[in-house]
């Protein structure tokens, strides 16, 4: 009999007593496993597994039975419940390796045809217990007629995927709703530029078609008294159960959107949409309203490999103060009451031992929130041709890597990379100007404290890091440990060059630049930040420092970012 205990009561890890047997050898026959309370794990107040191996014909010794058993609770008292599962494990054979197995394709199985009343397992002895689809289905249906936890679990759900179904069938998977109506996020926000904006958009699901689907928004901002919509359609080769997201992808899409845009930021923010900005950002105001054509195929080739193939007809319209004024060969000034770029890519991402499942939809999207154990690498290139109707010609070369990096009792560490170079001669309005966060809330892999513009280059390098160290730190400290505080280091870095072909003294195809524009020549931006989360379990607050001399237009050295997030 062997008895453990963790080396650091407050490390993630168990306690415990295993039974060792001799039977041709040390065999371990029964393990009893407890999470110790100290450790700072969020909605676990008490969790217990109970293993017992036995000999198996066939394969030898393995395990027999597990009963896992555990103490969830929301907050305080809110939402707590009782968890026990048992688990019998018979009848073991061989199979091919994981890396094998993550290959194979799997087979779409319709959620709508298969009655939920019908597991595919459990027989009717076992049909009410919770470790069968049926059971489960059962204990939610009897725990949400509670009332008050059925609103909660409703809005839990609907803040997970940001929309409002329109119908609640309880009998089918989320609620059976034909079309979602949001982001609700993004209903009611305010921006320099529009003032109050007001936006009403939605699409349709699965239950509306497998394969085809519909999106668009409206619009409206009070400030500047001007509509903006947008409507898209995608036509999925995969047939998916409920969200067009869904993993693996096989699309072609189609959207058109009339919106307020900043010039050279790109699609890397939803800034337009953000409520919270900070103070004093009158910057913004130099935005464009943009008229975007797209239309992109993407697929996902297995959990490894995926393609992305696009085209856009952008068309920016300026606005407020922002000016496109073209400098001509004869050193004269013409300003231009809007610019056009036409411009077609390609991306491929890869991900050797990435293990995702069937329907998730976390793949593409751009602030994932799945554990990237492996390096996800992205290679995209870009280009644009006056032929095709433009102004410009343009070839741009991007690489991205990013990666989740755990450390055991000393936390995690995300990062992403990204390496690009624009190979053309091209204007500021489609130079590189760095990804920035101008909101109060927090947002991965941005420049918290740099405004948007604020610096332009052709050839760039950025680096985003993020350590989580967990309880590391505050959980050595008396009473501070009660609290389940947890500390984040943050450490954003940018080199960027503007090269002689691009710059405002030597180059040829040269617009004027925005007075709070800085053309970058082998400079370094760097900015850190420290900050606390799990505060009451869901707010995290960072403290940032601009470590890089100011500009006459920056926001200043310090900097405050919230964000809302839960976590276990």
């Amino acid at each position: 009999m062997v008895d453990f205990i963790p080396r650091q009561p407050h490390a993630p890890s168990f306690s415990g007593r295993l039974l060792i047997v001799e039977d041709h050898g040390p065999r371990l026959l029964n393990a009893y496993l407890i999470f110790p309370k100290q450790t700072n794990i969020n909605f676990v107040d008490d969790l217990r597994l109970q293993q017992q191996y036995g000999r198996v014909s066939s394969v030898g010794w393995q395990l027999k039975e597990e009963k896992l058993a555990g103490n969830l609770k929301l907050f305080i008292n809110l939402l707590s419940l009782y968890v026990e599962q048992s688990r019998y494990y018979r009848e073991y054979t061989e199979q091919p390796p994981d890396a094998e197995i993550i290959s194979l394709k799997q087979h779409f199985n319709d959620w709508q045809e298969r009655a939920l009343s019908n597991p595919i397992i459990a027989s009717d002895i076992s049909r009410n217990l919770l470790t069968t689809s049926d059971g489960l289905r059962r204990f939610m249906e009897q725990f949400k007629q509670l009332g008050w936890q059925r609103v909660v679990l409703e809005l839990v759900d609907m803040a997970s995927i940001d929309y409002i179904r329109t119908k609640w069938d309880t009998n089918k998977v989320y609620g059976g709703s034909r079309w979602d109506i949001g982001p609700v996020s993004e209903m009611v926000n305010i921006n320099p530029t529009e003032g109050l904006r007001i936006k009403l958009g939605g699409r349709t699901t699965g239950y509306f078609s497998h394969h085809h689907f519909f999106n668009g928004y409206l619009a409206y901002g009070f400030k500047d008294r001007k509509p903006k919509y947008g409507i898209g359609y995608a036509y999925s080769f995969k047939p998916k159960r409920y969200f067009r997201e869904e993993f693996p992808q096989h699309e072609v899409s189609l959207r058109y959107q009339h919106d307020l845009y900043i010039p050279g930021l790109e699609l890397q923010n939803n800034d337009r949409d953000n409520i919270l900005y900070d103070v004093g950002v009158s910057y913004l105001t130099t935005a464009s309203y943009r008229n975007l054509i797209a239309v992109e195929y993407l697929k996902d080739f297995n959990a490894i490999l995926s393609l992305r193939l696009y085209a856009n007809y952008r068309e920016d319209i300026a606005s407020g103060p922002l000016q496109f004024v073209r400098v001509n060969h004869d050193h004269t000034l013409q300003k231009l009451p809007k610019i056009t770029d036409v411009s077609s890519g390609i991306e491929l991402r890869w991900a050797i031992g990435e293990r995702i499942f069937d329907g998730s939809m976390q793949r593409h999207q751009p602030y994932a929130r799945i554990y990237r154990e492996v390096p996800v690498i992205k290679l995209r290139h870009e280009w644009a041709d006056r032929r095709l109707g433009g102004d410009f010609n343009r070839q741009r070369t991007e690489l991205i890597a990013e990666q989740r990096l755990w450390m055991g009792i000393f936390g995690r560490l995300d990062y992403q990379v990204t390496l690009g170079k624009l190979w053309s001669s091209v204007p500021f309005p489609v130079l590189y100007t760095p990804p920035t966060n101008t909101g109060l809330m927090h947002t991965r892999n941005t420049f918290q404290l740099l405004n948007p513009l604020e610096f332009v280059a052709d050839e760039w390098l950025t680096t985003f890091l993020e350590y989580h160290m967990r309880g590391v730190v505050f959980d050595r400290i008396p009473l501070v440990n009660k609290l389940g505080l947890r500390g984040v280091l943050t450490a954003n870095i940018l080199y960027g060059n503007l090269s002689v072909k691009n710059r405002q003294s030597t180059g040829k195809e040269l617009f004027v630049l925005p007075v709070h524009t800085t053309e970058m020549r082998d400079q370094v931006y760097a900015e850190v930040g420290f900050g606390l989360e799990n505060i009451f379990k869901v707010l995290r607050i960072d403290l940032y420092r601009r470590l890089s001399p100011l500009k006459p237009h920056s926001k200043g050295p310090w900097g405050v970012k919230l964000d809302l997030s839960l976590s276990f």
